[in-house]
């Protein structure tokens, strides 16, 4: 368990903390509300995500791992930090370090 994160994840849970998604474009053109929340439940540009906290059933994974995932979980924002937490099924693989 990370001791920023400070939940104990269920069985077959764990969490990641979620991309910061920009607002602006790099040109500068502030984006819709509509566009950032595409891109939150669509996924972004950065795919692996740092795992914060693991439950006990989800094998080969570990606290500090960057995963590839499909879709976004569930949103908790916890000491101003987002993160979701996802079910074992969403992982497609972990970054070889």
């Amino acid at each position: 368990m990370s001791k920023k994160f400070g939940i104990r994840m269920a069985a077959d849970y764990f969490a990641v903390e979620a991309p910061v998604i920009k607002e602006k474009t790099e040109a500068g053109i502030i984006k819709p509300d509509s566009v950032i929340k595409r891109e939150t439940e669509e996924g972004t540009d950065e795919i692996f995500l740092k795992v914060v906290a693991v439950g006990k059933d989800v094998p080969d994974l570990n606290v500090g791992d960057n995963v590839l995932l499909v879709g976004t979980g569930q949103q908790l924002k916890r000491n101003e930090i987002m993160y979701w937490l996802m079910h074992k099924a969403s992982i497609y693989g972990v970054e070889d370090k």
